[in-house]
């Protein structure tokens, strides 16, 4: 073939779709299909996956509620004369309640995010799934303490 042959050309007129990653993130957080590994070799291979199980959203969305009962209780009890034993908690009370709230909201919606995104992954010799359920259970010891602590100031 020669180079001024016009069969050569380009015929392609978009950009190429791989080189945009964030359209192909968004499109994988509605149409993504990797809903599980395919070959049994790579199962036990860490790996991202575009579909996630209905109980670990549930759990995540367990995990965010907790978190607007622990908020709520924390200034009930600081209401009552407690102390924010939390360094960063505290240093954002003390800048106004909203700084507080968005603050405790957001660190834990996006380690939320973060752990469900590496479910698969080993981190701090744990999968992230197995932190998820870690987060669960120490947060409802937490929201446990703080239903302790409220009701010996009421009685």
């Amino acid at each position: 073939m020669r180079p001024s042959d016009p069969s050569d050309r380009e015929l392609r007129t978009t950009l190429e779709r791989r080189q945009n990653n964030f359209r192909a993130f968004c499109h994988s957080l509605f149409q993504g299909r990797r809903a599980r590994i395919r070959r049994e070799a790579d199962r036990d291979k860490p790996f991202y996956m575009d579909h996630h199980e209905p109980s670990l959203i549930l759990l995540a969305l367990l995990i965010l509620l907790l978190n607007f009962a622990d908020i709520t209780m924390t200034t009930i009890i600081l209401d009552h004369g407690g102390v924010e034993l939390n360094p960063l908690m505290a240093l954002c009370i003390g800048r106004g309640f909203t700084t507080f709230f968005w603050v405790k909201i957001l660190l834990t919606a996006v380690s939320l995010v973060i752990l469900i995104a590496h479910k698969r992954f080993r981190l701090f010799f744990f999968k992230g799934v197995h932190l998820v359920y870690a987060f669960f259970a120490m947060y409802v010891v937490l929201i446990g303490y703080e239903v302790w602590l409220l009701s010996a100031s009421i009685s």
